[in-house]
């Protein structure tokens, strides 16, 4: 029973994976289209913020498929970094219409 769950638990991180891709992509792209101005700012943090989602998805890719543990150490590092990049976009958006 371990077995199917890990199994699922594996599917689930490369549908992730390759999510957090995607949506890089189209964050860079809604970057295109706002470049100036205070909403542009935001943007640019959720850009850098789906950057670290994709290198926290590339660091728990290499940690299951590798078993590297410097893998798992440095993706507990970027998970803070892009909670703190994610919340401060919020603040960022919120000081907007303040």
């Amino acid at each position: 029973m371990n077995t199917s769950v890990d199994t699922y638990l594996g599917h689930f991180n490369f549908l992730t994976f390759g999510i957090s891709i995607i949506a890089a992509v189209l964050a860079i792209d809604m970057y295109a289209l706002l470049r100036t101005g205070q909403f542009a700012q935001t943007w640019r943090i959720l850009v850098v913020a789906s950057v670290l989602f994709v290198l926290l998805q590339v660091l728990r890719m290499s940690d299951i498929l590798l078993g590297l543990q410097i893998a798992h150490e440095l993706s507990q590092v970027v998970r803070l970094i892009f909670a703190m990049a994610l919340a401060y976009a919020f603040y960022q958006q919120r000081r907007l219409y303040t």
